[in-house]
C-alpha cells in the first residue's frame, strides 16, 4: 500500500539519479583510459611503422637479404597491430594489416624459392642417382618461377604498404 501513495518516489527519484550521474561519471573514466591507451598504443605502434618506412629507400626485391628483413619486419609490425588493433583509432589499421599480409606471403614465397634451391643443392652429391638432379631441376624451376612471380607481386604490395603507412604516419604527426 505504501508504494502507492508515493511515500518512496522521492528516494527512488534520489536513487535513479544518482545512478546517472555514477554512470556518467564511469562513462567519462573509461574514456579517458581509452584516450590513453590508444594514445600508448598508437606510440607503441608507430616506432614499428617507421622502422618499416625505413626501409622504402632500400627497396630492392632482388636483395635476398632484404627481402628478409622486410618480411621480419612486416610481420612484427602486423602481429602489433593485430593485438592493439581495438585501441587504435587510425581508420588505416584494417586496410594496413590486409595488405601487411599480402606482402608477408609474397615474400615467403621468395623466401621458400631461395631457400628451397640451396637445400636442395646441399642434398645433392655426387652419387646421387641422375634422376634426382632432374627431379630437383624440375623442382627449383618451378620454386624460382613462384619466387620471381612473388618479386613482382611483393613490390606491387609493397607500395600499397607504403601508401598506407604513409596515412598512418601523415595522422600520428598531425
Amino acid at each position: 500500500k505504501e508504494w502507492g501513495f508515493g511515500r518512496w518516489t522521492a528516494l527512488l527519484l534520489g536513487l535513479w539519479s544518482w545512478l546517472l550521474v555514477e554512470e556518467k561519471k564511469i562513462q567519462e573514466a573509461n574514456a579517458i583510459e581509452k584516450q590513453s591507451l590508444e594514445k600508448w598504443a598508437v606510440e607503441i605502434m608507430n616506432g614499428n611503422v617507421r622502422e618499416l618506412w625505413k626501409q622504402r629507400k632500400e627497396s630492392d626485391f632482388s636483395d635476398f637479404e632484404w627481402c628478409h628483413d622486410l618480411r621480419i619486419s612486416a610481420k612484427k609490425l602486423r602481429y602489433g597491430l593485430e593485438c592493439l588493433e581495438e585501441f587504435l583509432p587510425i581508420r588505416e589499421t584494417k586496410q594496413l594489416l590486409v595488405h601487411l599480409e599480402l606482402l608477408q606471403e609474397d615474400l615467403g614465397r621468395i623466401q621458400d624459392g631461395y631457400c628451397s634451391k640451396e637445400w636442395l643443392t646441399q642434398l645433392l652429391d655426387a652419387k646421387s642417382h641422375k634422376d634426382m638432379y632432374r627431379e630437383a631441376g624440375l623442382l627449383t624451376g618451378w620454386l624460382m618461377r613462384d619466387a620471381l612471380r612473388a618479386n613482382q607481386d611483393a613490390s606491387e604490395e609493397w607500395e600499397r604498404v607504403l601508401k598506407r603507412l604513409k596515412k598512418w604516419l601523415k595522422y600520428v604527426e598531425g
